[in-house]
């Protein structure tokens, strides 16, 4: 098993979020995946849209060869611009993804975590 370690995210990472964005979109196994292009839709790309406003958060978890291979992060949304998991306006909205290849190994349990 690889190990891996988590940082917190630097400007640098915004694509590697957009990408994980993606990843997170849930599709079951037998249906075909969106194109990349639905990050383009408003209730889409809200969760990553200005990145670095205040209360944004991410964490970005690494292989032993530093290549990043997950990412969690968590904003806030309010009453006018509601999202997927909405809650309130002091509740984060939590979102995360790993990369294929490296899912079921755990990374997922450690950026919880």
């Amino acid at each position: 098993m690889t190990d891996y370690k988590v940082r917190t995210e630097t400007e640098q990472d915004i694509d590697f979020l957009w990408e994980m964005l993606y990843q997170a979109i849930f599709m079951a196994e037998w249906e075909f995946k969106p194109s990349r292009e639905i990050l383009n839709q408003p209730e889409i790309f809200k969760y990553l849209c200005n990145w670095g406003r205040q209360g944004d958060i991410a964490l970005i978890a690494m292989d032993s060869s530093e290549k990043p291979v997950g990412a969690i992060w968590a904003r806030l949304f309010d009453e006018t611009n509601k999202t997927y998991g909405f809650i309130d306006k002091n509740t984060p909205v939590l979102s995360m993804a790993v990369v294929p290849e490296y899912r079921g190994q755990g990374v997922g349990t450690l950026l919880l975590n």
